[in-house]
């Protein structure tokens, strides 16, 4: 996957995380680390905790598709959610 392609999902993914709210992160166990498919290629994927505080989670997102270069400079994002924050609703599909 082309470098630009990489941060532009890593970005969305971002977004589409923070859409869930407070209460769905506050409650993970970080860090969660997974692969998906995109385009016929696997990523890996880790999100990490980077702040706990009384007011707010800051959260990152990590991807690399498991070349050299990228796995050694993944590509990265991260979202604030605020505790008083209500959730925002999902984007529609399609």
């Amino acid at each position: 996957m082309k470098r630009k392609d990489l941060k532009a999902w890593c970005r969305a993914k971002a977004e589409e995380c923070e859409r869930m709210g407070y209460a769905h992160w506050k409650k993970q166990s970080y860090p969660i680390a997974t692969e998906v498919s995109v385009g016929g290629e696997t990523l890996q994927v880790e999100v990490d905790l980077l702040e706990d505080t009384d007011e707010c989670l800051h959260v990152s997102v990590i991807a690399d598709d498991g070349g050299w270069w990228n796995a050694l400079f993944p590509s990265a994002s991260s979202f604030i959610v605020r505790k008083d924050a209500p959730r925002r609703p999902a984007l529609p599909s399609g």
